[in-house]
């Protein structure tokens, strides 16, 4: 693609498309060297950059109950740069070049990097998804009631009051 195709296409991406308020990376026309890594490690990445990720830190309505420290060391906030540069619990999974990286703007850029990270993601499972106590909108809340499981079979529940009309026919 000429650089005038790639300019005007990353303008109309920006006007029509532009990126949230929270993820401060530039638009590029070029692929992240860690999108050649195994997509579930890939997709880890992006989850971090995003602020999208499932560390603690990184709140969503499911999550927003739960403390935001870090479960494997309790010494700060469990953020993507506390998870990959300075969790002490991590420490000895972090090889070779991770060990000097006092960024994770190094990382993002960085083929050796990504990949580097990669295997520190797989081997701590770092960001993965966890099982966490149920949100209070799962469990029940002064504010909403309990939420039940509906039995699978139809003939174990009976039906009770009228059937409205949509569903009568």
């Amino acid at each position: 693609m000429n650089l005038h195709a790639k300019t005007q296409l990353l303008i109309n991406w920006q006007h029509f498309y532009p990126p949230p308020e929270y993820y401060p990376h530039p638009l590029s026309t070029t692929p992240l060297p860690f999108n050649d890594l195994h997509k579930f490690i890939a997709t880890r990445i992006h989850q971090f950059r995003s602020g999208k990720s499932y560390l603690r830190a990184q709140k969503t309505w499911m999550t927003a109950h739960l403390s935001s420290k870090c479960e494997r060391c309790n010494a700060a906030e469990e953020t993507p740069e506390h998870a990959i540069l300075h969790c002490p619990a991590l420490a000895p999974n972090r090889h070779g070049p991770l060990q000097t990286i006092t960024s994770l703007n190094d990382i993002w850029n960085d083929q050796n990097l990504t990949i580097a990270l990669g295997a520190f993601i797989a081997v701590t499972k770092t960001g993965y998804p966890r099982s966490a106590p149920p949100s209070p909108l799962a469990t029940g809340s002064t504010t909403m009631s309990t939420l039940k499981s509906i039995p699978t079979t139809s003939s174990s529940y009976p039906l009770a009051g009228p059937i409205p009309a949509i569903y009568a026919s």
